[in-house]
């Protein structure tokens, strides 16, 4: 049942991104934002933000003396790097691709390579090497440290963090087409809202993370609120739109 779990976050981390490709091709839609989208996660979170962290924090004592202040920095840390990431790929990389759709389409490659690097190679690896102990040694995941992932982890919490990353990628469409509308109007007040939509949405569900069901409770709940928010854009969208666009839902 654990390796079940540890596929089925497999399947949602890329098979999910596959498919989409497939169908967007398949409609005639542009993948550049999708690789835009890719991009500017690499480049906010990985060649950026983290390393930032990681300098700043490495020997601090605020992680263990502070970790509510320690938290809101992480939290909204994100939000900073990965929202002026998506303003400066809209305003600079995509000047010719800002419908709707487009919009769409960077947010999944955004939330495809963050749910790629923090859950789907792993759960691959792992799932792996829970089939095939012998393959597995030959990854680095030997049967000592199987053992281990078996005793720690229990399919439910391993399927919750599948889930997570379909919460997480709701959100990540949602505000990539709120900041793309900001470019698309000039309104300066919408990066600021965004990164504060951002960070109150990862801090809330850290604080919620005593009880696991809690803070999944307040993703699925910011998830529903960013599909409304994806549905309805479309209509703001339409209003101006300077070039013809293909319905995607």
């Amino acid at each position: 049942m654990l390796s079940i779990a540890f596929m089925f976050n497999v399947v949602i981390c890329f098979f999910i991104t596959i498919g989409y490709l497939v169908f967007a091709k398949k409609k005639g839609n542009s993948l550049r934002p999708f690789f835009i989208g890719v991009l500017t996660f690499l480049i906010s979170q990985i060649f950026l933000r983290m390393p930032i962290i990681q300098a700043v924090f490495e020997n601090s004592q605020i992680p263990l003396n502070f970790p509510l202040l320690y938290s809101i920095i992480l939290c909204f840390s994100a939000g900073i790097f990965e929202e002026i990431g998506r303003r400066i790929s809209f305003v600079s990389l995509l000047k010719d691709k800002r419908t709707w759709v487009d919009g769409i389409t960077f947010g999944i490659g955004h939330a495809s390579l963050e749910a790629i690097l923090f859950v789907g190679l792993n759960s691959l690896v792992i799932s792996i090497a829970l089939l095939s102990p012998d393959i597995g040694e030959s990854l680095g995941v030997t049967r000592e440290m199987i053992s281990i992932i078996k005793v720690s982890n229990n399919s439910f919490e391993v399927l919750l963090s599948g889930l997570e990353r379909i919460f997480a990628g709701g959100l990540h469409i949602a505000l990539s087409l709120f900041i793309l509308y900001g470019v698309n109007k000039s309104l300066k007040y919408i990066l600021p809202l965004a990164i504060l939509i951002h960070g109150l949405s990862n801090l809330g569900a850290i604080l919620c993370m005593p009880n696991i069901l809690m803070a999944e409770g307040f993703l699925l709940v910011v998830f529903i609120l960013s599909i409304i928010f994806i549905i309805k854009s479309k209509k703001l969208f339409a209003i101006n739109k300077d070039v013809n666009e293909k319905v995607l839902i």
